[in-house]
């Protein structure tokens, strides 16, 4: 047998490691130096979490509640004075054109039938030229006189003409031969006459416009020496005894007033109490009126009727209010209507009532609850409450910036009068 050869196996020797091969060990890279970044990093990993798992869990604690500081107001149920607030223009109850009956020259005008002037009941306002009615008038006269003249004749006649039918015996006489034709048409005649002179005389009166009534002067557009025909306007004026003003009013606030059923049947029967107000100048003025009727149909676009109030004497002057002018027409006022009385309701300041007429309750406990209320009445400082509340109810009159059901509250003046 053959001896292996020996040579081959020098020719051909194992591979060499990278830490083994001649480079390396040339640059003194060992196999340790390769381990040792890696042991380290995974000791310091274990290092690590062994501490974080060591570490103390802190003791869980419940957020503490809570608790809001608020006002109160303390309510109780009170009979309370309902009212509504309007606006409107003052207007004359009544207003007149002047107008000519009688057609003619005009030949005098009174100093006060100028715009702005006053008058009286009955003062001579225009006097037109009377000499073509007064002789209308004097034919008129004379055509009754002849009339009258005529029916005595005629009495004669038919006084005549029965005797001589008796005398003659000859039957029963016809009304022709009797005259009575002839006297019913003198009578006839008669009354013609005197209608007649009546119309003269009115027309003779017409001839003097005077006042009607007590008032002023609106507009005047005939004067001195113009001629004017018959229904020719003369002037417009208004009585200064009453003024009126339209206030209108919603469907709410027709509720908050008592007004009587035959308030627009009766005229015995008064409505509300109603203070006008206006400034004149730097000075506020009131008025006191009445509601005295309301209007007929709402309006079908605004949904509002009208109420009407009346004020009496309103261009006189108040002893009690110096200076104070009169109330004109057109001049605008603001109203206060007052109104029904709402029993057992609750009165709270304005600013306590919230979004969507609700209103925020310190409970017994002191939490705090929320509660819808009804609103009757609302101002810039109160409102009334008709349904919502109880006697006794702290109503939170403070800001609540978070509102939540059941919050505790620290109630600082649960003792608070609501008024």
């Amino acid at each position: 047998m053959s001896r292996p050869d020996s040579s081959s196996h020098e020719d051909n020797p194992p591979p060499l490691t990278p830490a083994e091969s001649p480079a390396a060990q040339k640059r003194g890279v060992t196999p340790w130096k390769i381990l040792l970044p890696i042991v380290i990093l995974v000791i310091a990993g274990g290092l690590g979490k062994l501490i974080i798992e060591s570490k103390p869990e802190p003791d869980k604690k419940a957020p503490p509640a809570r608790v809001v500081a608020v006002e109160t107001v303390t309510v109780e149920p009170e009979a309370i004075r309902l009212s509504v607030d309007s606006q409107g223009a003052v207007q004359p109850r009544v207003q007149t054109q002047l107008t000519a009956e009688v057609s003619g020259r005009i030949e005098s005008v009174s100093p006060t039938f100028r715009e702005g002037g006053f008058i009286k009941k009955g003062e001579v306002l225009i006097q037109i030229e009377k000499v073509d009615y007064e002789a209308a008038l004097a034919n008129a006269q004379a055509e009754l006189a002849q009339s009258k003249f005529n029916l005595a004749q005629e009495v004669a006649q038919s006084e005549q003409a029965q005797a001589d039918w008796e005398d003659l015996g000859r039957g029963e006489p016809t009304d022709l031969a009797l005259r009575k034709p002839q006297l019913e048409q003198a009578k006839a005649l008669i009354k013609s006459a005197e209608a007649g002179v009546e119309r003269a005389e009115r027309n003779l009166e017409r001839t003097t416009v005077r006042a009607p009534y007590d008032g002023r002067v609106v507009e005047q557009t005939a004067d001195v020496g113009q001629f004017i025909a018959a229904n020719g306007v003369l002037g417009k004026i208004y009585a200064s005894d009453v003024a009126e003003v339209y206030l209108p009013l919603s469907d709410a606030e027709l509720a908050r007033l008592d007004l009587p059923s035959g308030l627009d049947d009766m005229e015995s029967i008064k409505g509300p109490q109603v203070t006008l107000m206006t400034d004149f100048g730097n000075r506020r003025y009131t008025w006191q009126g009445r509601v005295v009727r309301t209007g007929a149909a709402f309006d079908s676009r605004s949904r509002l009727l009208d109420v009407v109030v009346e004020i009496e004497n309103p261009l006189a002057a108040d002893p009690e209010q110096p200076g104070r002018p009169g109330l004109k027409p057109g001049k605008f006022v603001q109203a206060h209507v007052e109104g029904r009385l709402a029993e057992g309701s609750f009165s709270i300041p304005r600013f306590a009532l919230r979004e969507g007429d609700t209103v925020l309750i310190a409970q017994a406990d002191d939490t705090l609850t929320r509660r819808e209320v009804v609103v009757i009445q609302a101002d810039t400082e109160r409102a009334v409450i008709s349904e919502g509340l109880e006697a006794g109810d702290r109503v939170i009159t403070s800001p609540v910036e978070y509102v939540i059901e059941g919050m505790q509250l620290v109630v600082e003046n649960g003792e608070s009068d609501a008024s």
